[in-house]
């Protein structure tokens, strides 16, 4: 049996100290207490591979997990770019279409007030309104 620091056990597993604390608690590790620092007790029989496989099986899944969370985040971030897309598209054929009407009514308020005048209205309308009375 030999007994280690907790940082080096955290070393010859290829796992945080954090971890080899929850394994120590979990009764999957034994430690004993030294002058106030904890040992972590290897016995010459211990699998490392099992334990380093039930870890890679639990981050496995924590990825599988986060990755499926990721992807329906790009789904739901795409779906919401086409609708984006979508009613800036309408936008823009509104403000065509709402110029092309500003310009029609400008046109025909310009003609309607052109008709009602009589021919010095439309004479003066012709010359830009000079009003210059002849001497």
């Amino acid at each position: 049996m030999t007994r280690v620091t907790v940082l080096e056990a955290a070393t010859y597993f290829g796992i945080s100290k954090r971890t080899v604390f929850r394994r120590i608690a979990g009764g999957e590790l034994k430690s004993e207490k030294v002058n106030g620092k904890v040992l972590v007790i290897l016995d010459d029989d211990i699998d490392i591979a099992t334990v380093n496989a039930s870890d890679n099986a639990v981050n496995d899944d924590k990825v599988a997990k986060i990755d499926m969370q990721k992807e329906l985040q790009i789904r739901e971030l795409e779906l919401e770019i086409t609708s984006l897309r979508q009613q800036l598209e309408m936008q823009i054929q509104q403000t065509d279409f709402f110029k092309n009407e500003s310009d029609r009514l400008q046109l025909q308020v310009l003609a309607s007030s052109s008709s009602n005048r009589g021919i010095f209205g439309r004479l003066r309308a012709l010359f830009g309104g000079q009003r210059e009375l002849p001497i």
